[in-house]
């Protein structure tokens, strides 16, 4: 080994041996959490950070170093439609109606979402699930048939509070059928 290019060979294979060196040691490091990760949040993310189970904070979309003790959970606040299938319900006056909704929602408050629920979408449509029945409840078959509009913002106005709760916000609800059930009210007077 004492000419020139034999000690460039040799160095260079030293610089390529300590560089997948290098790079096994940061794998098992980053692994094993010795390490900060980085992480990048899309543009219709936000990230939560938990220490644990406590929040940190509320990360807007880039790149971020997190270290090995915190997590980030990234949280979709792009708008998601939504449509409940038909559900035969009871009204005030005890007729029935078959009623079908759709809308849109978002999550406006990304911190809200994680912590309450740990599946926020489902826990939101529990809640729309049973204040369409209420709702629909209150009223009598007359006024729901032919004022849809105005039960549907009675199911807004009734919704709203638990959204609000979950960290989401309704952008958009309409009912999209609404039809008077007949074998019912022969069902419950015989």
């Amino acid at each position: 080994m004492s000419s020139i290019p034999e000690i460039l060979a040799a160095t260079a294979v030293e610089v390529v041996l300590f560089g997948v060196a290098g790079g096994i040691l940061y794998r098992v490091w980053r692994g094993a959490h010795f390490l900060p990760q980085r992480k990048t949040l899309m543009p219709f993310n936000k990230g939560v950070i938990l220490e644990g189970e406590q929040v940190v904070k509320v990360l807007d979309p880039g790149s971020y170093w997190i270290s090995p003790r915190q997590t980030i959970v990234p949280v979709d606040v792009r708008p998601r439609p939504f449509q409940m299938p038909l559900r035969d319900l009871l009204t005030s006056d005890r007729q029935g109606v078959r009623i079908r909704l759709h809308g849109e929602y978002k999550v406006s408050h990304a911190e809200l979402f994680i912590r309450e629920s740990s599946d926020g979408h489902a826990a939101f449509y529990l809640s729309l699930d049973r204040e369409v029945a209420l709702a629909v409840a209150e009223c009598d078959r007359a006024e729901l048939l032919q004022h849809p509009g105005s039960a549907a913002d009675r199911i807004r106005e009734r919704i709203e509070p638990r959204a609000a709760q979950l960290g989401i916000v309704l952008t958009h609800l309409d009912i999209s059928d609404l039809l008077p059930i007949v074998w019912m009210q022969t069902a419950l007077d015989d």
